[in-house]
């Protein structure tokens, strides 16, 4: 599912997130379990392997949420806030994130998608162009100058 090369993210347009609890969770009877409340909410899910994908009745919305438990909650010691709500995530998470998405091409469309460009001209959520004028990815991979994420090693 990507949101199609002229929607404000066009590389993504689902939410990915992990959801942890300190007790085991048979995840096919929790979702199977909160189905009609999720329905009266304009929601639908599926089960994919170890995680589920929430959507909208529409599909015009998805997040993938893996479910997990039992989990050393406790582990989780990195706090930050998102979108108002307090978060928590650990240094392993981080640097697999930043690995995840290290240097390479950038498609939208899934695996056979065409390289990311900006088809509107000085969009705030362009990524730098992929295209590079015909020629695919180049020496810089695709990427902004600063990387973002910092990860202190020590």
């Amino acid at each position: 599912f990507r949101g199609g090369s002229r929607d404000l993210f066009p590389w993504d347009a689902d939410i990915d997130a992990n959801f942890i609890a300190d007790h085991p969770v048979d995840l096919p009877a929790f979702v199977a379990e909160h189905a009609e409340t999720l329905r009266g909410l304009g929601a639908t899910y599926e089960l994919r392997g170890d995680r589920v994908v929430f959507r909208t009745l529409d599909d015009s919305a998805r997040m993938d949420i893996w479910i997990l438990g039992p989990q050393d909650v406790h582990a989780f010691d990195i706090q930050a806030y998102l979108s108002g709500v307090r978060i928590k995530v650990y240094r392993e998470q981080l640097q697999g994130s930043v690995y995840y998405y290290r240097p390479g091409e950038k498609i939208h469309g899934n695996t056979k998608g065409t390289l990311l460009q900006c088809q509107w001209e000085k969009h705030n959520a362009c990524l730098p162009d992929c295209v590079r004028g015909g020629r695919g990815i180049g020496e810089d991979g695709c990427e902004f100058a600063d990387r973002f994420v910092h990860l202190d090693e020590t």
